[in-house]
């Protein structure tokens, strides 16, 4: 863990300025980031979230403690942010998610460590809310 982590510290976040963006996901995220700072915010979070699940998975802390749904919380108030609850700009990020391939290999490598994880908790955090 301490290698990857290393590895993040060297993220080269030029890379999205060369990734091509479809028109309807340009205009989804002109709409949300108003500025850079309002970008970095969002990347800044997703990667703290991304960490934080990751290491819980490798300190064999369950979905469902507390702590995971605290995660859980906040990641989906980080995604509510970012779409303002609207699904067709849900799947603009969903879109991005789905072309990992040309992500950076250590983001690559952070958001497939945290994924399993940041979903079972994301399951039980969504299921108290419906009830």
């Amino acid at each position: 863990m301490a290698t990857f982590m290393q590895s993040l510290g060297t993220v080269d976040l030029t890379i999205w300025g060369n990734y091509e963006f479809s028109e309807e996901q340009t205009e989804v995220f002109e709409e949300h980031f108003q500025t850079l700072d309002d970008v970095m915010d969002f990347y800044n979070t997703w990667k703290r979230l991304s960490i934080k699940s990751a290491a819980f998975n490798e300190a064999g802390i369950m979905p469902g403690e507390a702590i995971a749904q605290t995660l859980a919380m906040e990641w989906t108030e980080m995604v509510q942010k970012v779409t303002g609850g609207n699904p067709e700009h849900e799947q603009a990020f969903l879109a991005v998610d789905n072309q990992r391939e040309v992500w950076n290999p250590a983001e690559r490598e952070l958001i497939e460590k945290a994924e399993p994880f940041l979903e079972e908790a994301l399951n039980i955090y969504n299921q108290k809310q419906i009830f």
